[in-house]
């Protein structure tokens, strides 16, 4: 089996295509959503429909790049976490070593 870092570096994991929300509050906001933008479509004139579409794209790639950068944070997070946890929370030897003379 290949490690998980060649697998993201090769593209074979994707967090966005993996991660499906599980919760039923997720499911009902999203039905919701979707209801309501079909409303709105239903009561634009045929022009203005485009531009609510090319407007709900646009929401959906800055959620995509949001979700990027949040997934580089936890991820930096948690590699600072298993650092910490290496180390035992002492300080590194560099910081315990006496200055030099």
């Amino acid at each position: 089996m290949k490690s998980i870092i060649l697998q993201i570096f090769e593209n074979n994991i994707d967090p966005l295509e993996t991660v499906v929300p599980a919760g039923e509050e997720h499911q009902e906001v999203r039905e919701r959503i979707i209801r309501e933008e079909r409303r709105l479509k239903d009561l634009l004139p045929a022009n203005e429909r485009e531009r609510f579409g090319e407007c709900s794209d646009l929401n959906g790639r800055l959620l995509e790049l949001s979700s990027g950068e949040a997934f580089v944070y936890g991820f930096k997070l948690a590699a600072r976490i298993m650092v910490e946890c290496f180390c035992d929370g002492t300080k590194s030897e560099r910081e315990q070593a006496p200055p030099p003379d």
